[in-house]
């Protein structure tokens, strides 16, 4: 995924683009909603395109994401949360 929320779906299997709801420009907030199944596991890697040195991810919701939202990945700083591009392994 790049750090604007855009889905590659070149290297995506069952994740349909556009269904990424992105926070504020530089939030850091990644809102991934619309798969065809029910996530049970999600584990997500930082990738190099930005300033982020560490990642969460976790099922459901939360910092401001729609409430159909079934996963939720934060990128950040030292400091504070930033866009950052990721990939993510989800079963």
């Amino acid at each position: 995924m790049s750090k604007t929320g855009d889905v590659d779906a070149s290297d995506s299997k069952n994740f349909p683009v556009g269904n990424v709801h992105r926070g504020l420009p530089d939030s850091g907030t990644y809102c991934l909603r619309g798969l065809r199944f029910s996530p049970n596991n999600v584990v997500a890697t930082l990738g190099t395109d930005g300033p982020g040195i560490g990642i969460a991810a976790d099922l459901g919701g939360g910092f401001g994401c729609p409430v159909d939202t079934q996963i939720v990945v934060l990128t950040f700083s030292e400091v504070e949360r930033r866009d950052n591009n990721f990939m993510l392994a989800v079963n």
